[in-house]
């Protein structure tokens, strides 16, 4: 690979006719590097006989979308467009080119990363290297088609996401308020639940213990309607006498209203989850694939993992939807030495966190699997919970391969039964 392959045209600089009688009857691809303002496209010829032939390194606007995209239209060649994921920045571009006819692959950035020395031997990355990677890996099949997301599940995306935001927000002011109590309320977060809704509807009135022991019957009946009557009253009393005798730092009043701020956007950042969940719930219940998986992990988890992995129907085996889903493993080894083996996380992040949740209930109500996990935590040691868990996590996906299809979940069958004989009969 020579240097000059590097250089790029701007694109209203192109001598189209020149590049349409170089590329004529030929199949042509396209490696295209996308930013936010400025691409870089890197044509190129496969050949029959020793590497890929360098056409023309292209560069345009995002704005200039349409102007690439008419050049390739006016090609007579096989087009072909090879992208890396990037967000959304490429988003307009693919869907331009999808509308044109142009088909459109995609090469992970992970391949290309790894790559990146392979052809020059030189191990830096810029723009117009990438776009020719990009475009190398296509044509070594190290790609695959990048088909648009119809309607319906652009819309399961719009509304997993907006669930998400919600929660998030929720968390965040959970987080906040975990930290502050720590400082001037220890003793009601060892009463309360820091989720629970009577935590914060007491803190979004009250905001501070000393407010609480002040207006004591007040604040009982306050946990008492907040919790529908099902907040005992030795719960409701520990809360006051905590109130009165907290070892914690007396709030100024600056720190009471963010408190009362905090529980506040805890509260609607709830109400407005809950709305959110929904239309998730409500599209789970009408996909075929979907509504299966929701016996076993419940609607929500079942829509983020629909939203993230596609249906597990598309997939020709169970370890390539755990590998869509970053549940597949690395390991690093050489020689005589092995490494730990650790999930790659190269798939999306929100459905292995909700999956992580599916299980830790999973162990809480299943008993085999409940009997494996223990077995497991207590050969590789307490501290190594979190293993355990993502074991779990990588045979329940595995399993929902097959539930999708419509067989029935059944945790016996993830596990060697005959080993937990002994820990089944404990329960």
């Amino acid at each position: 690979m020579k240097k000059r392959t590097y250089r790029a045209v701007k694109i209203n600089g192109v001598v189209r006719e020149k590049l349409a009688e170089a590329v004529a009857g030929q199949r042509v691809v396209f490696g295209v590097d996308v930013a936010k303002v400025t691409c870089l496209a890197q044509a190129m010829v496969p050949t029959m006989a020793g590497p890929e032939r360098v056409m023309q390194a292209i560069s345009f606007e995002q704005s200039q979308n349409e102007a690439f995209v008419s050049l390739l239209q006016g090609l007579p060649a096989t087009v072909e467009v090879a992208l890396e994921p990037t967000g959304t920045y490429g988003d307009a571009l693919r869907w331009q080119l999808e509308q044109a006819g142009i088909a459109v692959y995609r090469v992970g950035a992970k391949r290309s990363h790894d790559a990146a020395e392979v052809f020059d031997g030189v191990p830096s990355m810029h723009d117009a290297k990438a776009a020719d990677v990009v475009a190398r890996l296509h044509l070594q099949g190290a790609s695959r088609r990048w088909e648009m997301k119809t309607e319906e599940q652009r819309q399961l995306s719009a509304e997993v996401k907006r669930m998400s935001f919600y929660d998030e927000r929720r968390l965040k002011a959970l987080q906040l308020l975990e930290s502050l109590l720590a400082r001037h309320w220890p003793e009601l977060t060892e009463v309360l639940e820091l989720t629970s809704a009577t935590l914060a509807a007491l803190l979004s009135r009250y905001g501070s213990a000393a407010a609480v022991s002040a207006d004591s019957e007040g604040a009982r009946e306050l946990m008492r309607e907040a919790s529908h009557g099902r907040l005992s009253g030795e719960s409701i009393d520990a809360v006051v006498e905590g109130a009165r005798t907290t070892r914690g730092m007396p709030p100024i009043a600056a720190e009471t209203a963010l408190l009362m701020e905090l529980a506040r956007e805890a509260q609607l950042a709830r109400q407005q989850t809950e709305q959110a969940k929904k239309p998730v719930v409500a599209r789970v219940a009408h996909d075929e694939g979907a509504k299966h998986m929701a016996r076993v992990v419940g609607h929500v988890t079942a829509g983020v993992l629909l939203d993230a992995g596609g249906d597990p129907r598309r997939y020709a085996g169970a370890r390539q939807y755990m590998k869509a889903l970053g549940l597949n493993l690395k390991v690093r080894q050489s020689g005589e030495s092995q490494g730990q083996l650790k999930l790659t996380k190269r798939g999306p992040a929100r459905a292995r966190r909700y999956l992580y949740y599916a299980v830790l209930r999973l162990v809480q109500a299943d008993g085999v699997v409940r009997a494996w996990y223990r077995k497991k935590v207590a050969r590789d040691g307490e501290r190594y919970r979190g293993r355990a868990v993502v074991a779990v996590m990588r045979k329940l996906a595995a399993a929902l391969f097959h539930v999708a299809r419509g067989e029935l979940f059944d945790s016996s069958k993830l596990f060697d039964t005959s080993k937990l004989t002994s820990l089944l009969a404990v329960g």
